[in-house]
């Protein structure tokens, strides 16, 4: 399709859509609903696994012929032969670049073992004491030790290109891999999704067509080529561990046929040199369903206006309805005009304190033109809650360190619905570490989406980036928040909510400080509420006496402008301290993230090795903390009155 047909489609689309569904609304009363049962689409197949073995072409003169393949190259040397040849540390799947267990300086589809990691000598022996630590650390905490094809370049080969003032790391600068699949019946799949780690850049052929690209310029794509420069945000990082990890939804399974496929990539090197090694390993999945793998989901809820987010796994076109009760779906709203996998709509215009009902719609545009559009995707009605305005008493909850234990993570979450339910609890504080690794699609989803979405289709989460979520990309993709999103803040009837990144640089003069300090100074609510994850006072054996950076660049702050309560994550347990010159200090780190040893102290008033979270009441008058424990026990209670003297606890 043109644009002006896909954009005639969609609005013919969203006039006949109004028309059938603009009815009164008939849901389940919020008091007696049950807990939400999620319309995602089944887990998908995986096609083809990270870790497979692939042939690998490393040249550092020329690229290979007929480029990309469409059927199987022929490996010309096994990886096994050349370590074979290598020296001692060839069962650690050590292999050298021009040395002599590869003659002739290059290998041409040499059969190798994925991730493969490559890297200059000089680079690796002087970076082998702490990867042979980390290594020792895996096999002591009974976790497999990394298990890589690294490719050593030797340091005398000599460099011949220049980039950013940088000389540039010897050896190969483009990689090539390829491999065949094996596909049993490729119309039955629906989507298609590839999931990538790799260094530079890179761009993926399947069955000889380009399907994805990424920090490769259209021009600046043959062997030799630097990846393309980028630029972000100081505060948005897009790598882990120096390499990216990607997965991209929507790409056309049609390009599949069954029985055999082959994929090639082409791994271009940073323009820079020095520790700028490549890395690459690739993972294929199938899905037998078009669908949601994220169902609509709430974001930065305000008095008048909402964010409502959802991802399918094909690109669609997707739209909002909504309205309040007894009125029907009077009100509609697009997503961007282009086609996508992640759709965020913002719902404008609202009344405050109101109850909304809504549901979403995404109308998938088929690969080919030729082809009609696949059925609807229409999401089950959810509903929210406007934010109430200044005098109105209103509750919210609180948790943090979700990582890990997805089972962990999603019995909390049912607890907490209970009391979100009960309790009329307006949205959720989350003090970061949401998920293992940020840049990793499979760990949001299953350690951080999957167990949350059932809260998240009604009631918005405010969420502080852990450092797990290492910055990336993703938290920011995928969490649509206030301000910049990486420090923010934002008011729900007396009380002001101030989110911090610890990090990202907080020190005094930097951006974030500065920020902070002017915001703190102009607020007028009632009660001040800060959240974010590293605390500045620990019950952790290992962290006493807490992180002193905090104590030194935050904690001066919070003291001088009269914040009530802190909200914290980083150590997986329930801690509060005593009140310390006006505040108090919550760790609540039990969301799901293994749990640590704790040690009462002079400093901390209650410590619990509990999972938890918090229901926290808000009046005029008072701000009432709750500590729950995953079996529906009260571990703590505080309270503070309006009245209280700034320094001597309960007024």
């Amino acid at each position: 399709m043109t644009r002006w047909t896909k954009f005639f489609f969609q609005q013919t689309i969203l006039l006949i859509s109004f028309a059938l569904f603009s009815r009164p609304i008939v849901a389940q009363s919020p008091s007696v609903a049950t807990y939400p049962v999620l319309e995602m689409v089944d887990s998908p197949q995986t096609l083809l696994f990270f870790g497979s073995e692939w042939s690998m072409w490393a040249d550092e003169t020329f690229p290979p012929e007929n480029w990309p393949p469409v059927s199987e190259v022929e490996t010309t040397r096994d990886v096994t032969e050349l370590l074979a040849e290598d020296h001692e540390e060839s069962s650690d799947r050590y292999i050298h670049y021009g040395s002599e267990a590869a003659p002739g300086s290059n290998w041409q589809w040499t059969s190798v073992m994925t991730p493969v990691v490559g890297r200059s000598e000089s680079t690796h022996l002087a970076h082998m004491d702490r990867w042979e630590r980390e290594e020792r650390r895996r096999i002591r905490r009974q976790r497999n030790p990394p298990q890589r094809t690294t490719l050593l370049y030797e340091n005398n080969v000599e460099a011949t290109r220049g980039g950013m003032n940088d000389p540039v790391e010897p050896g190969p600068q483009t990689l090539y891999f390829s491999r065949t699949f094996e596909v049993q019946d490729a119309a039955s799949l629906a989507a298609l999704q590839i999931s990538t780690e790799f260094s530079g850049g890179i761009i993926v052929y399947l069955n000889g067509e380009e399907v994805l690209r990424h920090h490769v310029a259209s021009n600046r794509e043959n062997y030799g080529d630097p990846a393309t420069p980028f630029w972000l945000e100081d505060w948005v990082y897009q790598t882990s561990a120096n390499r990216w990890e990607r997965s991209w939804l929507g790409v056309d399974p049609g390009l599949l046929q069954t029985g055999m496929n082959t994929i090639a990539v082409a791994l271009h090197k940073r323009p820079a040199g020095g520790t700028k090694a490549f890395f690459f390993d690739i993972q294929v999945d199938g899905y037998s369903q078009a669908g949601m793998t994220k169902t609509p989901y709430l974001q930065s809820l305000d008095h008048n206006s909402i964010i409502v987010d959802w991802e399918t796994n094909i690109p669609a076109f997707g739209y909002v309805e909504f309205g309040i009760e007894n009125e029907g779906f009077s009100r509609t709203v697009t997503s961007a005009e282009v086609a996508g996998t992640f759709h965020e709509v913002h719902l404008t215009n609202l009344t405050p304190n109101t109850r909304y009902y809504y549901r979403v719609h995404s109308f998938p545009v088929s690969f080919d033109a030729n082809i009609p559009p696949s059925e609807a995707i229409v999401s089950e009605t959810r509903h929210f809650i406007t934010s109430v305005e200044s005098g109105t008493s209103f509750s919210f909850v609180a948790y943090g360190d979700t990582r890990t234990q997805e089972d962990v993570h999603s019995s909390i979450a049912e607890q907490m619905w209970n009391d979100i339910q009960q309790n009329d609890a307006r949205f959720v504080l989350h003090t970061g570490d949401l998920t293992t690794t940020g840049a990793s699609w499979d760990q949001w989803q299953n350690e951080f989406f999957t167990p949350a979405l059932p809260l998240m289709g009604y009631i918005p989460f405010y969420t502080s980036l852990g450092n797990h979520e290492g910055n990336h990309e993703m938290y920011y993709r995928y969490l649509s928040l206030p301000g910049n999103e990486s420090w923010y803040s934002f008011i729900h009837g007396d009380v002001e909510f101030f989110a911090m990144n610890t990090g990202f640089n907080y020190r005094e003069g930097s951006m974030q400080h500065r920020w902070l300090e002017a915001a703190l100074a102009a607020s007028t609510s009632t009660w001040k509420v800060v959240f974010f994850h590293h605390p500045p006072y620990s019950c952790s054996p290992s962290r006493k006496p807490g992180d002193e950076e905090v104590q030194l660049y935050i904690v001066p702050l919070l003291e001088q402008y009269g914040v009530d309560v802190v909200f914290l994550g980083h150590d997986h347990f329930y801690a509060r301290t005593f009140e310390i010159n006006g505040v108090f200090y919550i760790t609540t780190g039990g969301g799901g993230a293994p749990s640590y040893p704790i040690e009462p102290d002079d400093i901390s008033e209650v410590c619990y090795r509990e999972y938890h979270y918090c229901l926290i009441d808000v009046t005029e008058n008072s701000f009432v903390v709750r500590a729950i424990s995953l079996d529906g026990i009260e571990l703590d209670r505080l309270e503070l009155r309006t009245n209280r003297s700034p320094r001597t606890g309960l007024r």
